[in-house]
């Protein structure tokens, strides 16, 4: 689904800040280096919002964070669960109050219920079944708030809770206290917030769980990653069932399992890849989003550092969307293999971005008719993912 939401913090009175640190800007665009992930367009200097928070990438252990101005720069060695102000001048005259925060966005503190224990590994589990909807994304059935059952999407790709209005209409009895930004793929929008909320899926439950209300959502709800922080996510499509541990069953064990590492950037999932054509190999991280339900997304930034308009072969144009109100134009074409751990796909339909002057969505996308070729087994406690094809890895694309 392709989001994720920025909170705007209260701001501490002007004469607790006298002593903060000051860097200089002309120029509202800042680049960002958050431990090894480096971005030159990150971040926009915001003097009406006060503090403006940026987030750090999945912030488990000390990080360095640097900020870069066109005039200056400043650094921090980020501590979990804590907070550095600063002040960037921007032309000399507007005091931009900046936070970087190592407090993790809207995570999910998890409670497990009648747990049942694991035969195949003596650990504890939660088995939920599910079933597809549009292009194998997956459907959980679960209450909010003890509401009559819901269809929630499972999407990975989201770093909240959503309810729809199909969900509220359900009697999901969602109390909204305050509004935010939400940035998406389609771009920016003001949405309401609530804090405290309970959500259940068959034996898992979370209580003070943030939700957000969205328009867009085919379904009833949408379930984020933060969901599953700290747990081990096995996701079997042949069978159709999700499996929550609380420890690893180690999928090497079966030889045909291979090891990614999971990266996150803007508090979303990534793993890496290779696409090839001609000879040529183009590697990159790509956003793992059970949310999309397309098969390769590819941003023009990218097309256009690897020179890829023109090289391949054309099948169609598309149009992509999220939740927003931006729609992207794409040129679909055929790439002759994708490679993710040891595995290749061939003849893979992706969508390039066609060329446009509006701003692009910063990262290139593995959606769902790609990714229910593969089990997966994403470990959150040590930050690494596990894949095999399954059945449906033959099937043709759509």
């Amino acid at each position: 689904m392709l989001l994720w939401l920025l909170l705007t913090l209260t701001a501490r009175p002007v004469a607790a800040r006298a002593k903060l640190p000051l860097i200089r800007a002309n120029s509202p665009g800042v680049a960002i280096r958050d431990g090894a992930d480096f971005r030159a367009d990150a971040w926009n200097i915001s003097p009406a919002i006060r503090p403006d928070v940026y987030t750090v990438n999945r912030c488990k252990r000390s990080q360095r964070v640097v900020f870069y101005t066109d005039l200056d720069s400043i650094a921090f060695t980020v501590q979990p669960g804590r907070t550095y102000d600063f002040i960037v001048l921007l032309n000399g005259r507007d005091s931009a109050y900046t936070r970087i925060s190592g407090v993790p966005v809207l995570r999910m503190p998890s409670r497990q219920v009648r747990v049942r224990p694991d035969a195949r590994g003596g650990a504890t589990a939660d088995t939920l079944p599910f079933t597809f909807g549009r292009n194998h994304v997956i459907i959980l059935t679960g209450a909010i708030n003890g509401s009559p059952p819901l269809r929630l999407l499972l999407d990975l790709g989201a770093n909240h809770t959503v309810i729809s209005p199909s969900g509220l209409a359900k009697g999901a009895n969602v109390q909204f206290e305050a509004n935010s930004e939400n940035v998406a793929f389609g771009g920016s929008s003001t949405v309401e917030l609530s804090a405290r909320n309970t959500l259940t899926v068959g034996n898992l439950a979370w209580d003070d769980v943030p939700i957000i209300k969205l328009d867009d959502p085919d379904e009833d709800g949408i379930i984020g990653h933060p969901a599953f922080d700290g747990k081990i996510l096995e996701i079997d499509f042949d069978q159709q069932l999700l499996i929550v541990h609380s420890a690893l069953v180690r999928p090497k064990r079966r030889a045909d399992f291979r090891k990614l590492p999971l990266v996150f950037k803007d508090d979303l999932l990534f793993i890496g890849g290779v696409l090839t054509n001609d000879g040529r190999h183009y590697a990159g991280d790509f956003e793992f989003d059970t949310g999309a339900d397309g098969s390769l997304w590819l941003n023009q930034a990218f097309a256009q550092r690897h020179h890829l308009y023109n090289t391949l072969k054309t099948t169609g144009t598309s149009r992509s969307e999220g939740a927003g109100h931006r729609v992207v134009n794409n040129t679909q074409v055929l790439f002759p293999e994708l490679t993710l751990a040891a595995y290749a796909l061939r003849q893979v339909p992706v969508a390039i971005e066609q060329p446009s002057a509006a701003a692009s969505y910063a990262h290139n996308i593995l959606g769902m008719q790609l990714l229910h070729r593969f089990n997966f087994v994403l470990d959150f406690q040590h930050d690494c993912l596990y894949l095999r094809p399954n059945h449906f890895t033959a099937t043709p694309y759509q």
